[in-house]
Formats: structure tokens, C-alpha cells, sequence
């Protein structure tokens, strides 16, 4: 199987090949953000700005509203890295819909193996960390095999099993590559002048670049290891 370099080097192909339609993505989800903030703007409306029922309500509307969007912006981001890493894009009107179908998995999925993992973690901290390399693809399985829960946590788990050093090497070498990046570019940008205000705005498109490029990899690593299960 190919190794975290050739891994890493493809990532960054796929991103700036989809470069524009991510930059599409992002806009789409920000679109849908900004009507979300309406009933809070209007129950503050109402009330004056003052603490009063109509605030209330509109707040916990908004704040509803929010949770949905926080998880159909989850589902969303696994769903746009699958069709970028398939090399099949598909337009985000389909997009989103897909992405609404594939929330309920998505989120009982992640739900699940983070319980497990934090349970782990809380009891005696060294099985915390064999099940988060175990669980560690269940949300691409989720996504790609129609699994959810239990099921995927298990598919996960038979896939990581056998290949928990390359699993482990690959995910050392990639963390290490990006932090390296990452405390380079914020050195360089440390030693402008700007305000630090100013410096979180330049570094902030960085960082989303190199959580996607993350996500991209994590997707590069369960494809290569579902073929060589094969």
C-alpha cells in the first residue's frame, strides 16, 4: 500500500484540483447559515434587546436550527471529500441533499464510537486509544458502505485489524508533516506587523486548507486499505 508521502502529495493534488468547487461548497454553506440567525434578529427585535420571551424563543429556534445545520454541515464535509476523492462531483444542490440523507448514520456513527472511545479513554486511557484506531474509519464506511453504528464501528475495526502499524505510522508521519506546516506558516505570519486580529484572518483559510487536505487523506487511507483487503 502506498505510504504517507505519496498519500500526503495526492491530497493536495485533489484539493487544488476541486478548488473551486470547495470554494463553491463553502460559500453554499454560509448562504445557509445566515437565514438561520433570522428568528433570533427577530425575537430581538421584539424585545428590545432586552431579556424577554420573545428573545427566548428565538434564540432556542436559532439554537436548534444551528445543532441541524452543525450536523448536515458534517455529513455535508465526509459527503464533498468522497465525491473529490472519487473524482465524481457531483452539483451541491445534490449535494445537499445527499448529505441530509446521510446526517441520521453520520451522527449515530460518530455518536457511538466517540462514547466508546471517551469511555475507554476515562477507564484506563490505553483502551481509549486502540478503539480510536479501530473506530477510526467508521465514518467513511458509514458513508461509502451504508453502514451506521454498531455495524460500521465492526467493519472499521475488521479493516484496521492487521494493518495497525502501517494504520499508526501513516496517521505519526501526516500529523507530523502538518504540524511542521502549520507552526511555519504561523511563524512567518508572527513576523509581519499586523495586529494579531489580522493575523487569525490570514491563518484562518490555512487551517480550513489543511483540515481539508486531513480529510482528504483519511479517505486516500480507507480506500487503500479496502483494497488491500480485497
Amino acid at each position: 500500500m502506498p505510504y504517507a508521502f505519496g498519500l500526503i502529495k495526492e491530497s493536495f493534488q485533489i484539493l487544488f484540483k476541486n478548488i473551486v468547487y470547495l470554494l463553491k461548497f463553502w460559500l453554499f454553506r454560509l448562504g445557509i447559515l445566515i437565514p438561520l440567525l433570522i428568528p433570533l434578529g427577530i425575537g430581538a427585535f421584539f424585545s428590545g434587546f432586552l431579556l424577554s420571551w420573545p428573545l427566548v424563543v428565538g434564540g432556542i429556534i436559532t439554537l436548534i436550527l444551528i445543532v441541524v445545520y452543525g450536523v448536515w454541515l458534517s455529513a455535508s464535509t465526509f459527503v464533498v471529500t468522497k465525491s473529490m476523492v472519487d473524482n465524481d462531483i457531483v452539483p451541491i444542490k445534490t449535494l445537499a441533499q445527499n448529505s441530509w440523507h446521510q446526517m441520521s448514520k453520520i451522527l449515530w456513527t460518530s455518536f457511538l464510537s466517540g462514547l466508546i472511545i471517551a469511555l475507554g479513554i476515562i477507564l484506563l486511557v490505553v483502551p481509549g486509544v486502540i478503539f480510536a484506531f479501530w473506530f477510526y474509519f467508521a465514518i467513511q464506511v458509514s458513508v461509502y458502505e451504508n453502514l451506521s453504528g454498531k455495524a460500521a464501528l465492526l467493519r472499521s475495526k475488521a479493516l484496521v485489524k492487521g494493518h495497525f502499524w502501517w494504520l499508526l505510522k501513516n496517521l505519526a508521519i501526516y500529523t507530523g508533516v502538518s504540524l511542521h506546516v502549520s507552526m511555519l506558516f504561523s511563524f512567518a505570519v508572527g513576523l509581519t506587523p499586523l495586529s494579531e486580529n489580522i493575523q487569525k484572518i490570514i491563518l484562518s483559510p490555512i487551517n480550513i486548507i489543511e483540515t481539508t487536505i486531513g480529510m482528504i487523506y483519511s479517505f486516500l487511507l480507507y480506500r487503500d486499505l479496502v483494497k488491500s483487503s480485497r
